[in-house]
């Protein structure tokens, strides 16, 4: 009777073991997005370590990180208390003045003026040993500070490191290689820039490339003015009004009116920007196709041919056929994408399907014109290997037609 109790005991205790959530050094939600249990569990096994060592920096971040995700899904409390300030607190009284504080303090404040000052003190302190976040942080921060010597050695340590995803790599590789040489890339998230400064600065590939952080990014006077220098621009940005722009009013005097009193940092101001920094570098830009709407106005001026789209102005623009006819010689002659057919979904960064739906949609344009050619054979290889993305990122067969059927449809709507 005692054995069989001394039994249940051990069960009963080894139910208890299986049921805590172990600690898991995760990655970011841009990477992967996890659901609310998962971070809910790991903010729990995190804060299980800090018990047993108050000290621990490691189970201090995780742990920050863990409850940081948990806001994403929760709503909006009317409480004065901020639970997120609640840990920076516990976080100042444990461990002051680490990397760790330092980490947390940045990311408190990234939207405040003196957000500087933590980044700066956190990387004075950043261990040898990194992990995603370590990285993800602080690098698009030292490329934005233009701190290129420190940049150029985390980006090596990056993509040595082989944290980042190879997948997310390779998209980048051929993104990359379709451009023009000397060509100048325009991002503004991470996914944009980060595999980018990965394979030119930490991997010495497409070194000839130029990668601005666009967007609400150019309204900062320092970084605007950082930019030009990198470029070998001299002169002061100044408005320069073309005719695409001027051809807006119904004369002179309607322009000269707007112009008085126009806000220097508009939105529109980034369109003259970028015309700026083409007019006065000879050098061909892209844009990024992740968050397109975000670009207006600029959107007029792109050209769709291939995984980034080509600014251009009225007068260099392309005909659709001619967009068509590009990425159709970049999918014969420049791209290699025999990896998009490697991996499940399962196994990819979050960011990994974005670049997926984009492949997919490029390969439909050049299945289009294959078939405007009469080119049954390359056509019907096109779109079984389109179906392949698809399957990848987890449609089913009638999915995949449905999505392929209605990009063919518009397609030959606008060729017709």
């Amino acid at each position: 009777m005692k054995r069989i109790s001394f039994s249940i005991v051990l069960s009963m205790v080894s139910l208890v073991c299986l049921a805590q959530p172990k600690p898991e050094k995760f990655l970011g939600i841009a990477a992967v997005q996890q659901d609310s249990v998962y971070y809910a569990n790991q903010a729990e096994a995190w804060h299980n370590e800090i018990l047993k060592n108050p000290k621990d920096e490691t189970a201090w971040k995780y742990y920050y990180m863990s409850k940081y995700y948990l806001t994403w899904f929760e709503e909006e409390s009317e409480e004065s208390i901020n639970p997120m300030d609640v840990i920076m607190d516990e976080i100042s009284k444990n461990i002051p003045d680490t990397y760790t504080y330092y980490f947390c303090k940045y990311r408190e404040t990234r939207r405040n003026d003196d957000n500087k000052e933590y980044a700066d003190k956190a990387i004075s302190l950043m261990p040898a040993e990194k992990d995603f976040f370590d990285y993800d942080n602080f690098l698009f921060y030292l490329y934005f500070h233009n701190r290129m010597d420190e940049m150029r050695k985390m980006a090596k340590d990056y993509y040595n490191s082989g944290i980042y995803s190879e997948y997310i790599l390779e998209s980048t590789r051929n993104e990359l290689a379709e451009m023009e040489p000397n060509a100048i890339f325009v991002g503004k998230t991470d996914i944009d820039i980060i595999p980018k400064l990965l394979l030119i600065y930490g991997n010495n590939e497409f070194t000839d490339k130029s990668i601005i952080i666009g967007g609400d990014f150019l309204f900062d006077d320092h970084y605007l003015e950082q930019t030009f220098k990198n470029l070998g621009i001299k002169e002061s940005f100044e408005i320069e009004v073309d005719e695409d722009f001027a051809s807006q009013f119904e004369d002179r005097e309607e322009l000269d009116e707007f112009m008085a009193g126009y806000e220097y940092y508009s939105y529109d101001t980034i369109h003259f920007i970028y015309k700026f920094i083409m007019s006065h570098t000879n050098r061909p830009m892209y844009f990024s196709k992740i968050n397109i709407n975000s670009w207006d106005p600029s959107y007029d001026y792109f050209n769709d041919e291939g995984c980034a789209f080509r600014y251009r102005s009225s007068d260099d623009a392309l005909s659709l056929e001619d967009c068509l006819e590009k990425i159709k010689n970049n999918y014969e002659n420049v791209d290699k994408l025999d990896f998009l057919k490697r991996h499940s979904v399962d196994e990819r960064w979050t960011g990994c399907i974005t670049y997926a739906m984009i492949w997919a949609r490029v390969l439909e344009m050049a299945a289009v014109k294959y078939k405007i050619d009469g080119n049954t054979t390359k056509y019907e290889e096109t779109i079984s290997f389109i179906k392949d993305i698809n399957k990848g990122m987890g449609l089913d067969d009638s999915e995949s037609d449905e999505q392929i059927q209605s990009t063919l449809d518009y397609i030959n709507s606008l060729v017709e």
